[in-house]
């Protein structure tokens, strides 16, 4: 079984491969449609990773999802020998990987932004000149809703957190309460 290190050195191998010869956004979305169809199919992913079916099975179904799903060479490759070093249930992983490998090769980050309500795109496209200008990179925000927050924005941008909920606040505050009963 791959490990998250493992995901890390397929996505690393294909975009070195990709990168003198190929298109890396293709490959992305060539590895997209199958994690989506491994999802839509649990019975196909089963196949891929039982135990009990020999590993000429096994090959024989991707090679038929990758006739109904076309990958380029170096995808169908890849996808190939996932599948030979018993891999498959780390797809998710690896195209994830490969995903933010290709965004940082394009100086793009990704800004997950929760909110309590839908934020109007006005306020979303705010949000992400700020963060560009913050980063000094491209913004792509992915925008969720968590009414627990109650108020005000989380924001995570690769391993930094800015934290603005009324939660949190409200945290800080009940802290500081406890820290200086006086007050």
């Amino acid at each position: 079984m791959a490990s998250r290190s493992s995901a890390r050195r397929y996505a690393r191998a294909l975009f070195d491969v990709l990168g003198k010869a190929g298109d890396p956004d293709a490959a992305v979305r060539e590895l997209q449609a199958v994690v989506a169809a491994l999802k839509s199919y649990p019975e196909l992913r089963r196949a891929l990773t039982s135990p009990g079916i020999p590993l000429a099975a096994k090959m024989g179904v991707m090679r038929e999802l990758l006739r109904l799903q076309p990958a380029s060479k170096v995808v169908s490759r890849l996808l190939l020998l996932i599948v030979e070093h018993d891999d498959v249930n780390e797809l998710d992983q690896i195209a994830a990987a490969f995903e933010e490998r290709v965004l940082e090769f394009h100086q793009v980050v990704r800004a997950d932004v929760t909110s309590a309500e839908p934020l109007d795109p006005a306020r979303a496209q705010d949000l992400e000149r700020a963060f560009a200008a913050v980063t000094g990179k491209r913004v792509m925000l992915s925008l969720r809703v968590d009414p627990e927050i109650l108020g005000g924005l989380v924001a995570k941008i690769g391993s930094r957190v800015y934290d603005g909920s009324v939660v949190r606040q409200l945290e800080r505050v009940r802290e500081r309460l406890r820290a200086n009963p006086s007050l």
